[in-house]
């Protein structure tokens, strides 16, 4: 809706009585403000409300995928002993194995590792770390998780990024 300057502009424009060239066009924010009044008229206050919803559907190969879960899946949240803590993991249950790279040669728990491809396999309480020695035999070391996030930490041994 045009206030009362604007409506003055716009008269003396179109009737021709306009002195200097910029008064002869209209403004930005006349240009502007004659936009925004087209698309949402004061007389429809729903036009607004109406301009932000999405008509259109849009999915996902997400949205094929039935995520609620099922009964009895996850255990209650906040249980001692429940999910979420190390101890509901089986036992000894040991992860991939992940390929690594010792970076230089190593006395680990007073064993000498020389540097070169290794992998980690690891469990809940513990990992093993593998190697082959000079004569193509595999070695192995245990370790505590602590010793490995340390050795990981201070760069002497790393792991790939995964793909």
């Amino acid at each position: 809706m045009l206030q009362a300057d604007q409506i003055a502009r716009q008269e003396e424009r179109l009737s021709g009585r306009a002195a200097c060239p910029q008064a002869k066009v209209p403004s930005y924010q006349d240009l502007l403000d004659a936009a925004l009044d087209d698309t949402f008229p004061a007389s429809d206050p729903l036009a607004i409300g109406a301009a932000t919803q999405v008509y259109e559907p849009r999915t996902t190969p997400r949205d094929c995928v039935d995520w609620t879960l099922k009964p009895g899946a996850c255990k209650p949240v906040g249980q001692a002993g429940e999910a979420g803590d190390a101890a509901s993991l089986p036992q000894g249950e040991r992860s991939a194995r992940c390929d690594a790279r010792l970076l230089r040669t190593q006395l680990i728990a007073s064993r000498r590792v020389p540097a070169g491809p290794c992998w980690i396999e690891q469990t809940t309480e513990a990992a093993t770390l593998s190697w082959l020695d000079g004569g193509g035999a595999v070695q192995q070391l245990e370790l505590a998780l602590e010793e490995l996030r340390c050795l990981l930490a201070q760069e002497v041994l790393e792991r790939p990024e995964p793909a």
